[in-house]
């Protein structure tokens, strides 16, 4: 279990604490109406390890669910315009799923928070759930940034959440040609061929 400490210095950052499955607000306005990617939720406390979490929020008849991650010593999210699309009463209530079956789940108590209104803003609340659309970034991203083979011997792997390459535990396979050295070379964390200086032909041609 980790102990995150209650604490938020960052500005933007609304903060909440988690503790036995209870969670509960700093007291402070955690956004309002169409802020957009000015604002984050963190959620720190005794946060167990092992589990896939998701802040559902309901505004109305109006439902959503939040992807969180690793972020400011806790887990969080920055918000966006359509996750603050309406003005008024909102419900989260934060669940986790245990990553090592993928189907035990478990919830906690609900928070009740205001999100004043604004002015203006055209955003709308989302048709799907957040956390398909930043699961689609997330691949999106991936997709961008391939596995290179590290300095190491292990394969680098791209962390959405750091932005930078991190080494996996994944071994380069062997006999793959990827050994670094002997023409390969790793240049800003990508596998380079060094050129070579002499090329044999061998030209001959047999016939039976």
């Amino acid at each position: 279990m980790r102990r995150r400490e209650f604490v938020f210095k960052r500005e933007g950052d609304s903060g909440i604490l988690f503790a036995d499955w209870r969670i509960q607000a700093d007291g402070e306005v955690i956004a309002r109406q169409y802020d957009n990617l000015s604002r984050s939720i963190v959620i720190v406390g005794s946060i167990p390890d092992g589990y896939t979490w998701d802040l559902l929020v309901q505004a109305g008849h109006n439902l959503n669910i939040i992807r969180l991650s690793e972020m400011d010593g806790g887990i969080g999210v920055v918000l966006t315009a359509e996750m603050l699309a309406v003005s008024g009463h909102y419900t989260m209530q934060l669940r986790g799923t245990l990553q090592s079956d993928g189907v035990t789940v478990r919830h906690t108590d609900k928070l009740y928070v205001n999100i004043p209104d604004s002015l203006s803003g055209d955003a709308q609340w989302p048709e799907l759930p957040s956390e398909f659309t930043q699961m689609e970034q997330r691949m999106e991203e991936l997709n961008n940034h391939p596995p290179t083979p590290g300095a190491n011997g292990m394969w680098m792997i791209w962390n959405p959440d750091t932005d930078e390459y991190e080494e996996s535990d994944i071994p380069l396979p062997e006999g793959s040609g990827y050994a670094i050295g002997d023409g390969l070379k790793i240049v800003d964390g990508k596998l380079t061929v060094d050129t070579a200086t002499e090329v044999e032909e061998d030209n001959n041609i047999y016939r039976e």
